[in-house]
């Protein structure tokens, strides 16, 4: 007698069955994580480039400011999800002038929200002692808020100059 090898039809439906079942459980976790990716892979760009203005400031004895830039070339009041660029502020006076070489510059991401409270919502400047200061020579302390589909994350800047980068909820602070 000759045997027959497969599979019957139910046993293909549950076969089906299962896999639809994973896969719609996976694909929602996945969007998340991926999601959550992002937002961090932001804000280590970010902080990334506010380290970078830290140390620069320190290494070559002279003030280095990051702003939120748009073009890439000169700083704008808009969010830092317009891009950002790092530069030696060779005046001082936290705004980025023609002859200011750029240091770095950060690429616009309108899918994450960014925003700072009042003492870093424009730039952050450093000095050649690597203490965040305003061009008046006020210290800056503060927090930068960034928000993607719900998720959020706070980098806090401190007088020294350090930071800080915690998990948040969208929608706390970056007023005032």
């Amino acid at each position: 007698m000759h045997r027959q090898t497969g599979v019957t039809l139910v046993e293909l439906l549950v076969v089906l069955a299962i896999i639809g079942i994973v896969v719609g459980i996976g694909v929602p976790a996945w969007s998340t994580i991926a999601r959550t990716n992002h937002l961090a892979a932001i804000t280590n760009r970010l902080v990334g480039a506010i380290h970078l203005a830290r140390a620069e400031a320190i290494r070559s004895g002279r003030r280095v400011t990051l702003c939120a830039s748009r073009d890439g070339a000169t700083c704008t009041t808009e969010g830092y999800q317009v891009g950002w660029i790092v530069f030696r502020d060779l005046d001082g006076d936290t705004r980025k002038d023609l002859l200011e070489p750029v240091l770095a510059r950060g690429a616009a991401d309108h899918t994450v929200v960014i925003q700072g409270n009042r003492p870093v919502a424009r730039m952050i400047s450093y000095t050649p002692m690597g203490v965040p200061k305003t061009a008046t020579g006020a210290f800056q302390a503060g927090t930068l808020y960034l928000c993607a589909d719900g998720d959020g994350r706070r980098i806090v800047l401190s007088r020294s100059g350090r930071l800080r980068v915690e998990t948040a909820r969208c929608g706390e602070g970056a007023s005032g």
